[in-house]
């Protein structure tokens, strides 16, 4: 039985998250992205145990509200869900922000391709570490 895998989604650009659903629409694995707009309401998912749990989280880091920064901080000091692969997926290449993102324990950073069939790959990579390749533990 192929496992459904659970993708959330934190993006507040409509073109942008317009884009990444398409190329998880035409990746190789069965996939739903749960697309949310900010922060909280990424913080809120996360907190009602009648969603499912990502198997992959994906945030941008210029957000309203609570940004891409302060919510990885939040998942990865909750014993609950600092095992999920976390990453950022955003346009800043500020070594600031690369950095920031690693000192919370980012698990990876990608700068948004402008090109779709680039954007195309970077799904497909993503599919092929943390989908295929990666053990993880469960929550």
């Amino acid at each position: 039985m192929v496992k459904m895998i659970n993708i959330l989604l934190v993006e507040d650009s409509d073109a942008d998250a317009f884009l990444i659903k398409e190329a998880f629409k035409k990746a190789s694995f069965d996939n739903v992205v749960h697309h949310l707009w900010d922060g909280e309401e990424g913080r809120a998912f996360l907190e009602n145990e009648d969603n499912p749990e990502p198997d992959l989280i994906l945030l941008d880091i210029n957000m309203p509200l609570m940004n891409g920064h302060e919510l990885l901080k939040w998942i990865k000091t909750n014993s609950k869900l600092k095992h999920i692969p976390t990453g950022m997926l955003t346009t800043s290449t500020a070594q600031s922000d690369i950095n920031e993102s690693y000192d919370n324990h980012v698990n990876y950073y990608i700068v948004k391709p402008l090109d779709f069939n680039k954007l195309q790959d970077v799904i497909n990579k993503l599919e092929d570490f943390w989908v295929k390749t990666v053990q993880r533990p469960k929550g």
